[in-house]
């Protein structure tokens, strides 16, 4: 079964105070590869590499959180995207590849926007989960295929933090898992669906 859990993670306060940083430091966002291909990526920033200490904030915060779907793991990295219409409006589907991730939403001042599973029919928004709340999931599942909605107007971040579980078993079903995924993902990726190809116009989802 899938993991679907809302979780508060950071206060409204905090979420003004990343804001603030990242838009004073959006030169730092681009389109790359580091997630995986760039074709299925949005505007980022490794948060790990280019704002350690915003990641060393996530971490200690996520630890105190005593989440119990994370105990015995650890967290691998972390990042932010930025989505609006000077750059990209949305992140194409894809799968995370991780154990879990953690996303978790900044600010609610833009239009459009969702985090949208197309197989268990959920779309996640700011508006439903609330600012500093997230989505926690198993990136690993077979149903955790997602992108990012696009917006209409404003700037959407959000914050997306990669968690693996410890353990060399845990590494082996991982990488089961993997390659049953990236097959999947490649037949979603060519194949029609009721909700459109990945790489379509993604504003008939709107």
């Amino acid at each position: 079964m899938m993991l679907f859990k809302e979780i508060k993670v950071i206060t409204e306060k905090e979420c003004e105070l990343l804001l603030n940083i990242f838009e004073s430091n959006k030169e730092r966002f681009t389109q790359s590869s580091n997630n995986g291909e760039v074709k299925y990526s949005a505007f980022e920033s490794v948060i790990n590499k280019d704002f350690p200490e915003v990641h060393d904030f996530l971490v200690k915060t996520i630890k105190e959180k005593n989440i119990a779907q994370l105990k015995n793991c650890e967290i691998i990295k972390s990042f932010a995207c930025r989505y609006s219409s000077d750059s990209q409006t949305y992140m194409p589907y894809h799968y995370d590849l991780d154990n879990y991730t953690l996303l978790i939403y900044l600010n609610d001042d833009f239009k459009g926007g969702g985090t949208h599973f197309p197989l268990i029919k959920k779309v996640s928004s700011v508006g439903e989960v609330g600012i500093g709340n997230g989505i926690l999931f198993n990136g690993l599942h077979i149903k955790s295929w997602h992108g990012a909605l696009p917006i209409s107007s404003g700037v959407r971040y959000t914050i997306s933090v990669r968690i693996k579980k410890k353990g060399v078993l845990s590494l082996l079903k991982k990488m089961f898992n993997l390659s049953i995924l990236i097959l999947v993902g490649n037949v979603l990726n060519k194949t029609q669906h009721k909700y459109g190809k990945i790489r379509v116009k993604l504003d008939k989802l709107k």
